[in-house]
């Protein structure tokens, strides 16, 4: 119960534990064994266990075959743990990727319509200032023909773009 309490509560956290019961510390991330005050081992408990020469493998085959077979157990279920954490989170990361990568896509396409649209919108303003100067090139051709064929004393027509004028004695120019 309290070893459960201890976990559950410094989650996330680093946990120094002295221990003599191995039962306490076998689920552990890392185990250093030490012995007349100095490192000897460091490493997970899988990784101790699966070194038959090492000291904390020893240890634990002391305990007996039943324990040490329950131990062995544990380290592996909790290796497992710690293997499917590592691929859900390369997943997770790999998903991430992924988004950001589609988000930079459409961020681009995004850019694009708009610049596009930009020049779409330049074109058109280009389109409408030569429209604007023909007109403005019609109306004083209009105007000009106008004063000429008030001197000469000629009726004019405008129809749309051409200029039609009906003279005095009945013959176009156009």
């Amino acid at each position: 119960l309290i070893q459960h309490t201890i976990r559950k509560e410094f989650a996330g956290t680093t946990i120094l534990a002295i221990a003599h019961r191995l039962n306490t510390i076998i689920d552990s991330d890392k185990i250093l064994v030490m012995d007349a005050g100095r490192d000897k081992e460091f490493a997970s408990p899988k990784a101790l266990l699966d070194n038959e020469a090492s000291d904390f493998s020893a240890m634990v085959t002391e305990t007996g075959a039943e324990n040490a077979e329950y131990l062995r157990n544990i380290a592996m279920e909790r290796d497992a743990k710690e293997s499917q954490a590592r691929l859900l989170e390369e997943s997770r990361r790999e998903e991430q990727k992924r988004a950001a990568a589609r988000l930079r896509e459409e961020a681009m396409k995004r850019k694009k319509d708009s610049e596009r649209h930009q020049l779409e919108k330049y074109l058109l303003y280009k389109q409408n200032k030569a429209l604007q100067l023909q007109q403005q090139k019609l109306q004083e051709e209009k105007s000009k023909s106008l004063t000429r064929a008030k001197s000469a004393s000629c009726v004019v027509c405008y129809h749309s773009i051409d200029l039609i004028a009906l003279l005095p004695c009945g013959h176009r120019c156009v």
